[in-house]
């Protein structure tokens, strides 16, 4: 697919009239046009680079924290419907093996559909001890090297 004419965000953090080529849903830069390539006009739209999202906690009725591929996928479409190209959604303060519950099925979740899950944003149970006051205090705890290594050993890259 080639957009023509479509104001493109730069480096420079302006907006150039120009020309994206899309294959296979990602933009490939630098490509020539194709034969029979579809050619649509983006006069007067704005392309932007996909967006990031590294702390939200759910949508669409399902939390990160659900702990399903089911929950997960739902959140990377949603997020995917917004612009958000890659996500890293967040847990709460839970116990450590309900968490290990999550981190799991983040691990067995595949990319492909929707924003891709990039990482996880670990709000707890790791929390200060001087900010537990805004959290639930038995919840809380100090890091230890088991949880430590298990936390480092789940890769969704």
């Amino acid at each position: 697919m080639i957009l023509q004419n479509a104001l493109v965000y730069t480096p420079r953090h302006t907006f150039e009239r120009g020309t994206i080529i899309i294959r296979d849903g990602r933009i490939v830069p630098f490509a020539a046009p194709e034969e029979g390539e579809e050619v649509l006009d983006a006069e007067g739209l704005y392309a932007l680079p996909g967006l990031v999202d590294i702390h939200f906690h759910g949508a669409m009725g399902k939390d990160f924290c659900d702990g399903t591929e089911e929950a997960i996928q739902t959140l990377a479409d949603f997020e995917a419907s917004k612009g958000v190209l890659a996500i890293c959604p967040a847990t709460m303060t839970y116990p450590e093996e309900f968490l290990n519950k999550v981190m799991d099925a983040a691990a067995a979740h595949k990319n492909g559909k929707g924003a891709d899950l990039v990482g996880i944003n670990m709000e707890g149970p790791f929390i200060s001890p001087k900010r537990w006051a805004h959290r639930t205090r038995s919840m809380c705890r100090a890091q230890t090297p088991p949880c430590s290594a298990a936390c480092r050993s789940v890769q969704t890259v």
